[in-house]
C-alpha cells in the first residue's frame, strides 16, 4: 500500500481523483481491520467477524484496483508516464529494502 499511496496516487489524482480518494480510503479501514485483528488476536477475542470484514474488504479493493483504478490509469496515462511511475516504484522499493523477487518484470513484446 505503501507503493501505491508514495508513487501510484500522486500520478492518478489528476486522471482519476474519486479513485484515488477510494484507494486511499480503503487502505486506510484494511490498516484499521488489521490492527483491530492484532488486538484480538493478542486479547484472545473472536478474530471471525473482524476476518470476515477484512476478507471482504480485501477482495473488493483488489477488484476495483485490477479492474477498474488501474486499467484505467493504464489508459489515461501516457507510456512514458508510465515507464516513469515503473522506475519511481523500484526506486521506492528499493529504498525500503524489499526483496528482489518483487521487482516488476517487463512484459514479453
Amino acid at each position: 500500500m505503501a507503493d501505491e499511496e508514495d508513487v501510484v496516487l500522486p500520478a492518478a489524482e489528476p486522471v482519476d481523483p474519486g479513485g484515488a480518494v477510494r484507494v486511499r480510503e480503503e487502505h486506510g479501514r484494511i490498516r484499521a481491520l488489521a490492527d483491530a485483528l492484532h488486538i484480538a488476536l493478542a486479547g484472545g477475542a473472536d478474530t471471525g467477524p473482524t476476518m470476515e470484514d477484512l476478507s471482504r474488504l480485501l477482495h473488493d479493493h483488489v477488484r476495483y484496483e485490477e479492474r477498474v483504478f488501474f486499467m484505467g490509469l493504464q489508459a489515461a496515462l501516457t507510456e512514458g508516464a508510465l515507464l516513469s511511475m515503473g522506475a519511481a516504484l523500484e526506486a521506492h522499493r528499493a529504498a525500503r529494502g524489499v526483496a528482489a523477487f518483487c521487482r516488476i518484470r517487463s512484459r514479453p513484446a
